[in-house]
């Protein structure tokens, strides 16, 4: 976690890295968490050069908002 921003934690059974690429792929289902925030998604590409996630298909999300 960096200054004013929460943990992300990406959950799967499965990931391909490509270090040379610095990119990570999944074909598996994925779950993506921070503080407040859980995104369940089949697929994702996660590239670490752009800081980009991005979710393939049956993308769902639950939002918790702050509270009072």
């Amino acid at each position: 976690a960096y200054a004013n921003k929460s943990e992300l934690t990406i959950n799967t059974h499965y990931l391909h890295i490509m270090p040379n690429k610095d990119l990570i792929t999944s074909t598996e289902p994925v779950t993506v968490v921070d503080a407040r925030t859980k995104l369940y998604a089949v697929g994702m590409e996660l590239d670490n050069n752009a800081h980009t996630i991005k979710l393939l298909s049956q993308v769902k999300s639950v939002y918790e908002p702050v509270k009072k």
